[in-house]
């Protein structure tokens, strides 16, 4: 995803700043949406690819992991 605005994308940037590439995954666990995660480039001008894509959703699907057995933990 290139978002030229952010704020139009919903993604929220420090003023002035130009988000050139984003990826938003979601926290899956457990069939339960905990949540997104957002991760974006701006002054550096690189673009995610695929190989960036399955590394953010691995990393998701083990921060949601993580939340959802704390939870759990704290229940």
């Amino acid at each position: 995803l290139d978002v030229s605005y952010p704020e139009a994308a919903g993604v929220p940037s420090p003023k002035g700043a130009r988000i050139r590439s984003a990826v938003v995954v979601p926290l899956l666990a457990r069939g339960r949406t905990l949540g997104a995660l957002t991760l974006a480039f701006s002054h550096s001008g690189r673009a995610y690819g695929p190989a960036d894509v399955a590394l953010a959703e691995e990393l998701a699907s083990r921060a949601a992991i993580a939340l959802d057995n704390a939870r759990l933990y704290a229940d």
